[in-house]
């Protein structure tokens, strides 16, 4: 019965085209690329990035130094541990666990 607000701190970059879902939040030093689509209730760390075109599901976590490169598709429910990377155009499941500092490179369609 009630609604939480998008938080973006000043110090994040968010390009102009980036889709970010209600009651996500952003923090300091955080880049949300050009055409990303983010869920809602996503947060995402200090300094985690978000290149072109990647697609974020609903509640999901991405810590701090956690990169996912471009066309990534990071399904709904879904954590990215500290520092973690994630390939290009990878497909992870809904309600992944990546671990801190791990390279996921599986690959999707």
């Amino acid at each position: 019965g009630f609604e939480a607000p998008l938080l973006i701190h000043p110090r994040a970059y968010v390009a102009d085209s980036a889709q970010i879902g209600a009651a996500s939040m952003v923090m300091a030093g955080a880049v949300v690329d050009v055409r990303v689509n983010i869920g809602e209730a996503v947060v995402l760390w200090p300094c985690s990035c978000l290149n072109h075109d990647a697609n974020i599901g609903a509640n999901c976590f991405v810590s701090a130094n956690a990169t996912l490169c471009g066309f990534v598709q990071l399904g709904e429910n879904s954590s990215v541990g500290a520092g973690a990377a994630i390939s290009e155009r990878c497909a992870v499941p809904p309600s992944s666990f990546i671990k801190m500092l791990a390279r996921h490179t599986g690959r999707g369609k």
